[in-house]
């Protein structure tokens, strides 16, 4: 959807998860394709001509023209209607974000119109031991936990934040995190979000232990062609289905992972 209601109690958690959207798609806090509407900012009929006006308009910096709305569980019922028009109007250039404390008060027409991201005490934190058990999981076993997923952007988010904690030290899975920050803008497209995960996860860089890189390494330089060690299989020119094998060391070509 390309409107998104984020939702916390702590105010705090909504500005920082703002911030990091924003710094994540390379958007300016101030420029030509963004309005943030502050707590004492007024909001009235008044405003949404102005947004609606401003949505029309092509982009001038950015891919999306984006509007910010904080507490908008504050808006009264005359706004919230008035505003239901301007989220119907939005097109593939425009982006709304609404952050909200609790959405009590907010019209169920609104809510059903918009993206809900609800940052609590489960989402709020990257679980790194449950990111890490799904992905040690055979290729398979992992598909079957992403169906089971039930917020599957959430899960993407984490998955990204995940790969990017990793940066400082392994900066090899730069193109890769790279890669699911453009996935996040997919999700906004109405896509197959499974289909997205199992490629993003389909696409993962692998890596290995020392003394299992060694042992690859070995199976190479032998000419080995048709080669098992533990998860992983050596093939030369093999089929699409097995994914290329990345180690930090200078060994590397035609080993692949064997789910």
């Amino acid at each position: 959807m390309l409107a998104q209601l984020i939702v916390s109690s702590n105010p705090e958690l909504l500005k920082d998860y703002l911030n990091q959207q924003l710094t994540d798609q390379q958007i300016p806090l101030q420029g030509p394709d963004i309005i943030y509407l502050g707590q004492d900012d007024k909001f009235n009929l008044e405003t949404i001509k102005e947004l609606s006006q401003f949505f029309s308009l092509k982009p001038f910096q950015q891919a999306q023209r984006i509007v910010v709305l904080e507490n908008a569980d504050n808006l009264n019922l005359v706004a919230q209607n008035a505003l239901l028009k301007t989220i119907e109007e939005l097109s593939d250039r425009n982006q709304l974000w609404l952050l909200a404390t609790n959405t009590n008060n907010l019209l169920p027409t609104l809510l059903s119109r918009c993206q809900k991201i609800e940052l609590n005490t489960a989402t709020e934190s990257i679980d790194l031991k449950q990111i890490n058990s799904i992905l040690e999981l055979p290729l398979e076993q992992q598909f079957t936990k992403i169906e089971k997923v039930t917020d599957k952007h959430q899960f993407l988010i984490e998955l990204s934040q995940y790969y990017r904690s990793k940066l400082t030290n392994q900066p090899e899975y730069a193109d890769y995190a790279a890669q699911l920050l453009i996935a996040q803008s997919w999700f906004k497209q109405h896509v197959n979000q499974r289909a997205v995960l199992e490629y993003l996860l389909l696409i993962r860089p692998l890596k290995c232990d020392a003394s299992t890189c060694i042992i690859l390494g070995y199976l190479l330089k032998s000419g080995e062609t048709n080669s098992t060690y533990g998860r992983y299989q050596v093939r030369r020119k093999t089929n699409p289905s097995f994914r290329r094998f990345r180690t930090s060391s200078q060994t590397t070509g035609d080993v692949y992972r064997f789910n």
